[in-house]
């Protein structure tokens, strides 16, 4: 389908340029849901365009393609890792130097480029096979089975893209939502018992997913 109007189209290419495997995949019904997303979202050039696109898809969710949505943030964890400041990450020395009896009031950051997906669907195998050829990102499978846990994140200057288990998903999620050690360490173990919180560091620290130590 083409636009007819400059505007119509620089909104349909912005968006083409954050979510191409969605694109590519929702064929030509993609066209309809850009319009409507433009009555509703305006293209603006001072920001980047298209953060609750994901979210329209989920509304106008099709039976034949249930994941598209969730397909759809993926691609926009990415484009934000992509767009990501650059930040010093911290080693594993840094990280298990932290005194226990410090756990209950420390806080970690997390890197600017860091983002978390939890989904019903194998998206991960999809954007990898779907996504354009020049793109630069990696793929790391850890895990196997529909539910998955995924984290976003660009450490150098590669965006990467892990399939991780879901305590450490829920280690990372306390902590970008500003839990402290102790409580990120708890609800981990809530999610998966056999978590272990000197791994969980030794993890986060190879990933280059910490950024700083604050209080």
């Amino acid at each position: 389908m083409t636009f007819g109007s400059h505007p119509a189209q620089a909104a349909f290419d912005a968006l083409r340029a954050v979510f191409p495997v969605a694109f590519r995949i929702a064929g030509r019904r993609i066209a309809d849901y850009v319009q409507l997303y433009r009555s509703m979202h305006p293209l603006d050039d001072a920001a980047p365009y298209g953060e609750a696109f994901p979210d329209l898809l989920e509304i106008m969710q099709s039976e034949d393609l249930p994941f598209l949505a969730d397909l759809a943030r993926l691609e926009w964890l990415v484009y934000r890792a992509r767009r990501a400041a650059q930040a010093p990450v911290l080693d594993a020395a840094a990280l298990h130097a932290i005194p226990a009896q410090d756990f209950e009031r420390t806080r970690l950051e997390l890197h600017p480029s860091c983002g978390l997906l939890h989904t019903d669907y194998g998206i991960s195998d999809m954007w990898a096979r779907y996504r354009p050829e020049d793109d630069t990102g990696e793929v790391k499978m850890e895990t196997d089975g529909m539910q998955t846990f995924m984290l976003v994140h660009r450490p150098q200057t590669k965006v990467i893209v892990s399939v991780i288990d879901e305590g450490e998903y829920a280690f990372l999620e306390a902590l970008a939502n500003g839990q402290t050690l102790g409580a990120a360490f708890e609800r981990a173990h809530k999610a998966r018992p056999d978590f272990l919180p000197a791994l969980a560091l030794r993890n986060a620290a190879a990933r280059g997913v910490i950024s700083a130590i604050g209080a």
